[in-house]
């Protein structure tokens, strides 16, 4: 579990207060800068649509610098996929048994690894997706292969749909012990990120907000060692 706002304040004027450490009038500003790179959401708790970020150091090779959109949660479980890895696998070749992949430019994307030979997909839409199911805003998921292909051959791009094989998933209660032990931060970021294409770079971009080069991060699991 992080510690809260006032105990990282405490670190950080004690750090001040060493010999040799920055001059006092420095104090307040670096004060500042400390606050304004914490979390500004930190009573967020896991719910479809938000996204959770795997802390620097995560030992977990399924889920080390993930960053996973949550479908589904509830007290049966939690269902979601990692948004920023890619295969080298086209669709194509991947599913070529579904009518319309054969013009598709985009690669399967790598959902999680529950149920790697099923594939599952995410949509943007303004009207509502009778064999879809919604997630937030414009954005839902389903599995239905009809679906696909109907989408496919109307010509729906990658910032529209996103192919993924396999899924993340959890236990009731699960989830929640993860991220009390410091495995998992949650953020609430534009959607638009599930369908990125340069998703290989979201998840630096994001561990900067909760985990800034060269600051401490606490964990019951293990200490992480400064960057």
């Amino acid at each position: 579990m992080r510690p809260s706002i006032e105990w990282r304040l405490i670190f950080l004027l004690l750090a001040l207060a060493l010999p040799g450490a920055t001059q006092p009038c420095r104090a307040a500003d670096l004060v500042a800068e400390a606050i304004a790179k914490i979390d500004p959401t930190p009573d967020l708790r896991p719910a479809q649509g938000l996204f959770l970020v795997a802390r620097r150091g995560l030992p977990d090779p399924n889920f080390r610098r993930a960053v996973v959109f949550l479908l589904r949660h509830g007290d049966a479980g939690t269902l979601g996929l990692i948004v920023n890895r890619q295969s080298h696998v086209s669709l194509a070749e991947a599913i070529p048994q579904v009518a319309g992949v054969g013009g598709a430019a985009q690669r399967l994307a790598l959902g999680g690894p529950v149920g790697g030979d099923r594939v599952l997909f995410v949509l943007r839409s303004r009207e509502s997706v009778e064999r879809g199911v919604h997630v937030i805003d414009d954005v839902y998921f389903s599995p239905d292969q009809d679906l696909l292909e109907e989408l496919l051959q109307a010509g729906k791009g990658e910032a529209e749909l996103k192919v993924f094989a396999g899924h993340s998933g959890w236990a009731a209660s699960q989830l929640a012990a993860e991220i009390a032990r410091g495995d998992w931060h949650l953020a609430r970021i534009d959607t638009q990120n599930v369908f990125a294409i340069d998703g290989a770079q979201l998840w630096q971009r994001l561990i900067e907000r909760f985990e800034p080069k060269g600051t401490l991060v606490f964990s019951s699991v293990e200490p992480i060692p400064l960057l």
